[in-house]
């Protein structure tokens, strides 16, 4: 990590981490996409063992259609959180845009295993998984 990257991190904690997620949020929604994928790219920068950083790159890829860089979004931040749901429904979105049906059906079953042992307390996680359920299932 450059010394600069270093600095950020140990001056900007977890709290700091987070608004700033949560801006990029809401920039993403009210169409700022720009702004918010410096925010996003900066934290993933800083911090690229925080999963959220990642989840919120997702999150614009998805809105933008850029599937291959939602792929790789996704596999970097399980490679900090391997067990992320929001992060694996992103997964399977992005394998099922660019037509892999194999590993998406894959991924939805550790997504399903992981939901067993560990119920979200979002529903709307729940319900975005049962989404992907049925879209693969009307697609084998």
């Amino acid at each position: 990590m450059s010394t600069e990257l270093s600095t950020l991190n140990k001056t900007y904690g977890d709290e700091d981490f987070d608004r700033f997620y949560a801006v990029s949020r809401y920039l993403i929604q009210v169409g700022q996409l720009h702004t918010a994928e410096v925010i996003l790219k900066g934290l993933t920068a800083v911090r690229p063992d925080k999963a959220l950083g990642w989840l919120g790159r997702c999150y614009l890829h998805a809105f933008q259609a850029e599937f291959e860089e939602l792929l790789d979004a996704a596999r970097q931040g399980l490679k900090a959180e391997p067990r992320d749901v929001g992060l694996r429904i992103f997964l399977i979105i992005g394998l099922f845009a660019l037509g892999d049906i194999a590993a998406a059906g894959t991924e939805l079953g550790e997504v399903g295993e992981l939901l067993e042992l560990s119920p979200p307390e979002d529903a709307a996680v729940y319900r975005l998984y049962k989404s992907q359920l049925a879209r693969y299932q009307n697609q084998r």
